[in-house]
């Protein structure tokens, strides 16, 4: 194997202020779930809730659910925000247990949604979306790992 010519090390690390500041900015990403060797990736609106170090989802389920399928068998969800525009790049990876959000917390949830998530249109359902049911779920943060170009502002 040869030596790479002409590379540069730089610390690609994000500061834990600089990846709270994506994570309260930036409105989707992608949602990875497992089923033992099965993985399943999906992009999701969300909402950050810093307070409670989670990230909150707002599903649509029904009888035979890919996706409720998957949520049921995922020990350990993975969440990746990111941005490319030329050479200015980040990216934030999430990762821990993600369950339904219980009563008590169900007001702060929807809180964390409405600060900063994206609606999309919903007419890909087969259903009206007055006869649609949404379940809160959140991913509880056991860790976080940023990385951004050398200059990139976030």
């Amino acid at each position: 194997m040869s030596e790479r010519k002409n590379s540069v090390e730089f610390d690609s690390s994000m500061s834990d202020s600089e990846i709270e500041t994506v994570l309260g900015r930036a409105n989707h990403g992608v949602l990875s779930l497992a089923d033992a060797d099965t993985a399943y990736s999906i992009p999701m609106s969300y909402g950050f809730d810093a307070d409670a170090n989670a990230l909150v989802f707002q599903f649509v389920l029904h009888a035979g659910s890919r996706k409720g399928a998957f949520l049921e068998q995922t020990e350990t969800a993975s969440f990746t925000v990111s941005r490319t525009d030329d050479e200015d790049w980040f990216s934030v990876v999430a990762e821990g247990p993600i369950s339904p959000v219980p009563d008590e917390r169900t007001t702060d949830a929807y809180a964390a949604i409405a600060e900063s998530a994206w609606f999309p249109d919903l007419t890909v359902f087969d259903r009206s979306v007055t006869e649609t049911e949404f379940e809160l779920f959140e991913l509880s943060i056991e860790s976080l790992d940023g990385r951004k170009a050398p200059d990139a502002e976030v």
